[in-house]
């Protein structure tokens, strides 16, 4: 049996903005940043990695959560019939973060309950992500929301094992992120857990722009602004070269 994704609608393009750091839990708050706090798609883009640093006080674990933004996926199941496969039962989740990744000093397991886990969004098993509303009932949306995972994982979307970051001394600590060509444009939210004795003792949250750059921002911008028209033009131009390539071929 398999399964596969479909993509509802995508999120506007967002302008350049700067990082927001959230309001720590305690006294002890994480200072951090980022290399960079906009990633820019150009014609050539082939992905980019950006570094997150920072320091705590004292020695405490660190846990380090990337979302992108959220849209509405459906996943459909095909079903085999004479031979040939065919779309079944499908269902759509809301609210499913178009990109995800994480990264901690150690295993997530060991360091919080699974409810903690579950109300930070940490791990791909402790992500709400739930179906919409008009959903059968019915239906057991477990291996539709297993198919969706694996799915954003081979899209190269979801990060296959949380990546690794590392401690500097007693304070310091670092972290590679990757984003590949296939990030989708919006505004991602990085957000930083410091533990200590398996308790979330100080938060801080930064934002990431992923956007459009060059003339490939104005096509963009373009086909979300005036979508029928931009159709329109699309279809001329494949008509016009369609004809174009029929000429030569006849004229050889």
């Amino acid at each position: 049996m398999k399964y596969a994704l479909c993509l509802i609608r995508q999120m506007p393009i967002v302008s350049l903005l700067s990082m927001v750091i959230a309001a720590p839990l305690s006294a002890a708050p994480v200072v951090t940043d980022l290399s960079e706090h906009s990633v820019a798609i150009t014609a050539n883009f082939a992905g980019s990695d950006i570094l997150l640093f920072g320091a705590t006080q004292g020695e405490k674990d660190v846990i380090v959560i990337v979302q992108g933004p959220r849209q509405p996926r459906t996943i459909r199941r095909q079903e085999r019939n004479v031979g040939i496969w065919m779309n079944g039962e499908s269902v759509t989740f809301d609210q499913v973060p178009s990109y995800y990744a994480m990264a901690a000093t150690r295993d997530i397991d060991s360091l919080l309950s699974a409810d903690v886990l579950e109300s930070f969004g940490a791990g791909e098993e402790h992500l709400v992500i739930t179906a919409a509303a008009d959903t059968d009932p019915v239906i057991d949306i477990t291996p539709y929301r297993e198919a969706l995972i694996r799915n954003m994982r081979r899209l190269d979307l979801y990060s296959q094992k949380p990546a690794k970051v590392k401690i500097l001394g007693n304070s310091l600590f670092r972290v590679s992120l990757h984003f590949p060509t296939n990030v989708p444009v919006g505004e991602y939210k990085v957000r930083i857990l410091l533990v200590t004795d398996n308790k979330v003792v100080s938060t801080g949250s930064m934002r990431l722009d992923v956007g459009k750059s060059g003339i490939e921002a104005s096509v963009y911008d373009f086909a979300h602004r005036y979508s029928a028209l931009y159709g329109i033009v699309a279809l001329i131009i494949a008509v016009a070269a369609g004809w174009a390539a029929s000429a030569v071929f006849r004229k050889a």
